[in-house]
């Protein structure tokens, strides 16, 4: 209805709808159930048939590592700048803010490049509060721990880095870059000749173990050998086919060794009170991206070292018996320090028994980095 002045009341404009919507409720119900019912269909086919979620939850937590691409990619061309920039709000904004998140390798990423950046840029302040801010997401991370170390040392906060070089070592004791850079602290700066021999005592006998892989044709045999410069004798099943004649393998894996005799023995067959002789090889065995120290010890020179001779089996073997020692990772600038410090010392004896032990070679992949 219109008042006098030719407006329309609001009130009978509502009451109008009112009477509309319930001459047609049954309708508007319908429609209304149809519309969600319609809904949650297309949510079943897009977000769980077609797992729509899974794509949409997967781009949300893809934005930082793609931004952490741009990120390594700025870093890379010298733009510390803008890299830090980014990688500033990449963090801000983060989900991993306990180290049990999914993502949690993802943060420490950023955290580990946005430091380095700052570094580049020579802002002391700011690259060890993220640092700091690294070791506190997971001091259980000896990586975490390194970076720390690294930017302290590059700030010339010797006294503080080398507490942060140990909490490494504390954590990793085969870690041969701290060992090298904390070796070179001690010798270099601070001439403390007895601190480098007992660092390098530790790192000797720090436990670890090697997986070399013994190989005759198909036949695989895989050896977890203590790494410590000793001669370590094993005896184990091995099945070989009688008449076998080819190469033996063996791949260390990054690790310099000394191999000793190699033995196929036969097996036991029904009816022989005693095995067949054993096939016996010594020596000659031909290295592949590695080289001979003295004769009788490889050096290897990556990961993909491996060491090769010919042998025979013309009755088969059941066991295979071989003598091996591993080395860990040693510099010959390192080594040089090592061996002052002990002569300084006047530990000759001592030194001479760690030259044994010691051969210069090996990689990053031998006891320091693992693939995770």
């Amino acid at each position: 209805m219109r008042s006098l002045l030719g407006e329309t009341r609001p009130g009978s404009e509502l009451a109008g709808v009112r009477r509309w919507m319930h001459a047609h409720e049954r309708g508007l119900v319908v429609l209304w159930l149809g519309a969600v019912a319609a809904l949650f269909a297309f949510l079943f086919v897009w977000g769980v048939w077609r797992r729509g979620f899974e794509d949409a939850i997967a781009w949300w937590y893809g934005r930082s590592a793609r931004e952490l691409a741009r990120a390594e990619q700025l870093y890379a061309a010298g733009d510390y700048e803008h890299a830090a920039e980014l990688l500033e709000r990449v963090d801000a904004n983060h989900p991993a803010v306990v180290v049990k998140h999914r993502l949690d390798q993802e943060r420490e990423a950023i955290l580990d490049l946005l430091a380095r950046s700052y570094v580049a840029l020579d802002k002391k302040r700011r690259a060890l509060e993220v640092t700091s801010q690294l070791v506190a997401f997971d001091p259980r991370n000896w990586r975490n721990h390194f970076a720390h170390a690294e930017a302290l040392r590059t700030f010339s906060e010797g006294d503080l880095a080398e507490a942060a070089y140990r909490e490494v070592l504390r954590l990793h004791p085969n870690h041969f870059p701290t060992v090298e850079t904390l070796s070179g602290m001690l010798f270099d700066v601070a001439t403390l000749y007895a601190s480098v021999v007992e660092l390098h005592r530790q790192y000797l006998e720090a436990q670890l173990l090697g997986t070399v892989e013994l190989q005759f044709g198909e036949t695989r045999v895989a050896l977890d050998v203590p790494v410590d410069g000793r001669p370590h004798a094993f005896d184990v099943p091995c099945s070989i086919a009688a008449g076998f004649a080819g190469d033996a393998r063996l791949a260390t894996h990054g690790f310099s060794v000394r191999i000793g005799e190699l033995a196929l023995v036969p097996p036991r067959r029904v009816g022989e009170l005693q095995p067949g002789a054993a096939a016996t090889f010594d020596g000659a065995w031909t290295p592949s991206d590695a080289k001979t120290t003295d004769g009788e010890r490889f050096a290897a020179q990556s990961k993909a070292s491996t060491f090769t001779r010919r042998v025979e089996a013309p009755n088969g073997a059941g066991r295979v018996r071989i003598e091996l020692a591993l080395y860990k990772q040693m510099t010959a600038g390192l080594w040089t320090k090592i061996r002052t410090s002990y002569r300084n010392r006047l530990l000759f004896d001592e030194l001479a028994r760690a030259e044994e032990r010691t051969v210069i070679g090996g990689c990053l992949e031998a006891g320091s980095l693992f693939e995770e």
